[in-house]
């Protein structure tokens, strides 16, 4: 067996596994259910910045919480922003075929950013 076969083998292994972590963590929710994590860990699990995460959180409704005087942030959101979850009923936006004001539409985006 030369190098390039042994690399090719390992490389195969490396994405079965990837897959199959994949598969666990859609699986395995139950560990993230109420989980809440620092700014910076939310930032380094999204490859991000602190400045970033904030605009993202806003634009992705992603809930942040204020506790310990710091702001804790759910992984469960920042997973299902990842998509790993499928996005829940609350978080889609209304139908298309409503026809909604311009102050409707803005109350809704914020009614759903403060989790009422």
């Amino acid at each position: 067996m030369n190098y390039v076969e042994i690399l090719n083998k390992i490389q195969t292994d490396l994405l079965q596994i990837q897959s199959s972590l994949n598969e666990l963590r859609c699986i395995d929710d139950t560990s993230i259910a109420d989980v809440f994590i620092t700014r910076q860990e939310a930032a380094d699990m999204l490859g991000k910045g602190l400045r970033q995460l904030d605009r993202d959180c806003i634009r992705y409704n992603i809930r942040r919480h204020k506790c310990n005087n710091g702001v804790r942030i759910s992984k469960r959101d920042i997973m299902r922003h990842l998509g790993y979850f499928a996005p829940e009923p609350e978080d889609l936006e209304p139908p298309a075929d409503e026809r909604l004001s311009e102050f409707e539409r803005i109350m809704y985006r914020h009614k759903k950013r403060i989790g009422k």
